[in-house]
């Protein structure tokens, strides 16, 4: 599983450093990082990541527009992803999981539990080739 490739969309460099160093301690060695919309829809249709980080604001498009366009490409529609935002608002929550985003998590958020949805994403994706949204 550890094989598989993450892609991470965050526009605070600091955030980005510690995920990508977290994700590769906890073994994932193909990780990439966009820091903004515009570069984060470029980078997946480039690196065809197994799963997606998205971060919902930031330069260059807010995330749930990257999600809304990652899902209109055929090549990216069915990557799994995962919000990792600051946003507390219910609403937003809802729009969310309504638009195929497979987990949320708060910032700050737990790693642990943050693995722990990634590999499930992937262990779904993987044993069922799952679509989201």
């Amino acid at each position: 599983m550890h094989n598989k490739k993450i892609l991470i969309v965050e526009d605070e460099k600091e955030v980005a450093q510690s995920l990508e160093d977290f994700l590769r301690d906890e073994g994932f060695s193909a990780v990439e990082r966009a820091a903004d919309g515009i570069h984060a829809i470029r980078q997946a249709q480039k690196f065809m990541p197994d799963l997606i980080l998205l971060d919902l604001k930031m330069p260059g498009g807010d995330g749930i527009t990257v999600l809304k366009k990652l899902r209109q490409i055929a090549s990216t529609a069915k990557i799994p992803i995962i919000v990792i935002t600051g946003v507390a608002d219910d609403t937003i929550k809802k729009r969310l999981l309504s638009s195929g985003v497979c987990a949320h998590f708060q910032k700050p958020y737990k790693p642990e539990l943050l693995v722990a949805g990634i590999k499930n994403a992937l262990e779904r994706r993987s044993n069922s080739e799952e679509t989201w949204g």
